[in-house]
């Protein structure tokens, strides 16, 4: 993180662009190798054509995590009126179609490594430096830092903060929420407040039978037998 190699990109909307300074791990869409006329996945499919309801909505619980003041709710999420009904949807992507590859898919960034450290400093105790990265991202995204809202913060509050702060930085990304939620046990509690009918076996994929034929010691995943 000292080379200075990598940077948070402080305009949002060239954050997922090509040779972002941000980019750690990107690739090139393989759209562009079948297809002039794709770019990522995530554009093509999140964006709705002209008067079309858009395939992936946000839910209001979503939307509503982000402030007014947060610039990441103008500059990441864009919104469609049909028959007077307005869908939100993600807009990380800004490219639809088109000849010209601009943006790249996103695996890894700059964001995720400052919150990857937050989250250990604060599991370590270490709640000052802890706060500062946070903040790193607070800031860009138009938000008053922790350093001045809650100088005074307890620890497990911060780490809370920390998760949520990710919540809003990689939402509709790459499925940094679901496995958020995996690694800190809050999987079920979360999905039976927004997915009817959840039950815990959904969290696993069944063991394909024919591994399981070749070796008995396998044993399927609960939910699949």
């Amino acid at each position: 993180m000292s080379s200075g190699e990598y940077a948070l990109v402080q305009n949002l909307n060239s954050v997922f662009l090509a040779g972002s300074r941000e980019a750690i791990f990107q690739l090139l869409p393989t759209g562009a190798v079948t297809t002039s006329t794709v770019n990522t996945w995530d554009g093509n499919n999140f964006i709705p054509a002209s008067g079309s309801v858009p395939q992936y909505r946000l839910n209001p619980y979503l939307f509503n995590i982000f402030s007014a003041a947060d610039i990441r709710r103008s500059n990441w999420i864009n919104s469609a009126t049909i028959a007077g009904t307005t869908y939100n949807y993600p807009y990380k992507y800004k490219v639809k179609t088109g000849s010209s590859i601009s943006e790249y898919y996103m695996f890894i960034r700059y964001a995720e490594v400052i919150l990857n450290r937050a989250e250990a400093l604060a599991h370590q105790g270490k709640l000052a430096p802890a706060i500062k990265d946070l903040d790193l991202i607070r800031s860009r995204a138009g938000l008053e830092g922790l350093a001045i809202l809650n100088p005074n913060i307890e620890q497990e509050e911060l780490i809370e903060n920390i998760i949520q702060e990710r919540q809003r930085e990689f939402f509709c990304e790459m499925g940094h929420r679901w496995f958020d939620l995996k690694r800190t046990g809050k999987l079920d509690m979360v999905m039976k407040q927004t997915k009817p009918g959840w039950i815990s076996t959904y969290s696993l994929y069944p063991i394909p039978f024919n591994e399981i034929t070749r070796n008995p010691l396998l044993t399927q995943n609960p939910g699949y037998n």
